[in-house]
């Protein structure tokens, strides 16, 4: 009579199984995966190829452009404040109803490592029509505390989820004070 161990069937199966497994991600880790653009949408097919300096090309475009951003001033003094405009443009073909923008006050003196952020300001959101440029005027005080001729102050646009769409910097100085 044959006795049977249960334990060596499991094991068996287990390896049966194990092998079907691993030969599945060997031939289908090297088949191509090819991406079809669809309205601000990847999907993946097996028809439309798009190679990945394209897929690069189409990432960098951004929805939202930033056009003649303009301060009255190069150098400013602690605590004062600053004036300033842009152009704001929609790219896409439908409205942005949330638009929000931030300006903050960066020190670009540490080239090597990440800039240092000393203060932000966020402004309310607004309306932005489908393929709409609008010019926008801001006031922005400057912190009372900090100086130096590595600055710039930064705009980033944004939705109301966080999602960036775009950000310019424009360079300044602040003189007098302290040096930090």
């Amino acid at each position: 009579m044959l006795k049977i161990n249960s334990g060596v069937i499991i094991l068996g199966m287990f390896k049966y199984f194990l092998k079907f497994f691993l030969t599945y991600i060997l031939l289908f880790s090297f088949y191509p995966l090819n991406f079809v653009l669809a309205e601000d949408n990847l999907s993946f097919s097996t028809t439309t190829k798009i190679n990945s300096e394209e897929l690069i090309e189409i990432n960098k475009k951004p929805s939202v452009t930033i056009g003649k951003f303009l301060l009255e001033k190069y150098i400013y003094s602690p605590g004062e404040e600053i004036s300033g405009s842009l152009i704001v443009g929609n790219d896409l073909n439908y409205n942005l109803p949330d638009l929000t923008y931030k300006i903050s006050l960066i020190d670009n003196s540490q080239k090597d490592q990440e800039k240092i952020v000393y203060d932000t300001k966020i402004y309310k959101s607004f309306l932005l029509k489908a393929l709409e440029k609008k010019e926008i005027k801001f006031n922005y005080l400057l912190p009372n505390n900090v100086t130096g001729k590595d600055l710039s102050v930064q705009i980033q646009f944004f939705t109301s989820t966080g999602l960036s769409l775009s950000n310019s910097n424009k360079k300044i100085q602040i003189e007098g004070g302290l040096l930090f």
